[in-house]
């Protein structure tokens, strides 16, 4: 892209000369309560934000079945991990819920998948794009697969070098657009120090 190019996402032109697109992370963190995730759509529509983005994963296949971690309801126990994610995980039927909810509220609504089935859910629904995680920007099977969704394809490069981020460009060269998104993945909020914001 130069510095005359535009292109449209999410119902906005992106690019030099247009506003910022502001995208209001909710995650998970709705706590795989539908109620509550559309209060967080509400105010994100109502607080300016372009658009709001998810997390979809089924827990048993994104955690190993065998990893354990403290349990956070019975401190001094374990549990298995994915059981812990599995309290976030929304149905087929509260995403349609969702998106129906923020198309009244006139805000796009789009999500991060974790895997296979929920990137096909995704695209099933009528998402208006994809947003990859760092930990699948080397994941090259999974990036051809949102490529051939012809959706455009949000690219996180966290813990990435550039090698890497080139050889995901082009696993993605079919997607209908790729918007880098420079990450650091060290900590959240970062310091400045780390951000290597030169790199962008």
């Amino acid at each position: 892209m130069n510095d005359n190019d535009s292109f449209k996402f999410c119902g906005k032109l992106l690019g030099a000369g247009h506003p910022a697109f502001l995208v209001a992370e909710i995650g998970f963190n709705h706590n795989g309560d539908v109620e509550l995730a559309k209060r967080m759509i509400e105010s994100a529509a109502k607080n300016g934000a372009d658009a709001v983005k998810l997390q979809t994963f089924v827990a048993s296949e994104m955690i190993s079945m065998s990893l354990l971690a403290d349990d956070p309801d019975h401190p001094g126990n374990e549990i298995p991990f994915y059981e812990f994610f599995q309290r976030y995980e929304l149905s087929r039927a509260d995403y349609k819920d969702l998106i129906a909810y923020a198309g009244k509220l006139n805000i796009p609504l789009f999500s991060t998948p974790f895997d296979d089935a929920s990137l096909d859910m995704l695209v099933e629904l009528g998402m208006p794009a994809l947003k990859i995680a760092s930990p699948d920007l080397t994941y090259t099977p999974f990036l051809e697969r949102a490529a051939e969704t012809d959706l455009p394809v949000v690219l996180s490069t966290g813990m990435g070098n550039e090698k890497e981020i080139g050889e995901a460009l082009h696993a993605l060269r079919k997607a209908s657009s790729v918007i880098l998104l420079h990450c650091v993945s060290k900590s959240f909020p970062v310091v400045a120090r780390n951000s290597m914001s030169c790199s962008m």
